[in-house]
């Protein structure tokens, strides 16, 4: 289960970009990981909008990463799967910007379910609303580096 929380929202110094808090878990045995991160609001919804589009069209890529000087803490891409209409979901993630370990894993998971956690997602990030939100899967592949 992927599970992402939003913790926190904050306005840049300047005004200018809406930052999310987010707290992203990948719960799959026998590997799991969890990080903590910072995203752009407008960079998430972004990869929100290219989320749903592959949901509902089965083309393209959606793809998210963010992390701090250099260091990818959270990266999500996401493609289709096979020809019954399945996405697979790539996630890597670091639990700080410190560590040299990561977990990275491969879910499938049905279209519906995206368009429903990206709805949920966004409807959480417009009205600045701490949400916890989880992604179930069918299949899992996974490493832990």
């Amino acid at each position: 289960m992927l599970i992402v929380e939003t913790t926190e929202f904050e306005d840049d110094p300047a005004g200018e970009h809406l930052y999310v808090s987010l707290y992203v878990e990948l719960d799959g045995s026998p590997f799991s990981g969890a990080t903590m991160c910072f995203v752009r609001c407008r960079d998430l919804t972004r990869f929100l909008v290219e989320l749903t589009s592959l949901a509902m069209t089965y083309k393209g890529t959606a793809s998210l990463a963010t992390g701090w000087g250099g260091t990818s803490l959270l990266e999500l891409r996401l493609q289709p799967h096979g020809g019954l209409g399945h996405i697979a979901l790539r996630v890597m993630i670091r639990e700080h910007v410190e560590s040299d370990s990561r977990v990275e894993a491969t879910v499938v998971v049905e279209p519906q379910q995206l368009i429903e956690f990206a709805a949920s997602l966004r409807g959480a990030i417009g009205m600045r609303v701490l949400k916890r939100i989880s992604l179930e899967h069918r299949r899992l592949t996974s490493k832990w580096s």
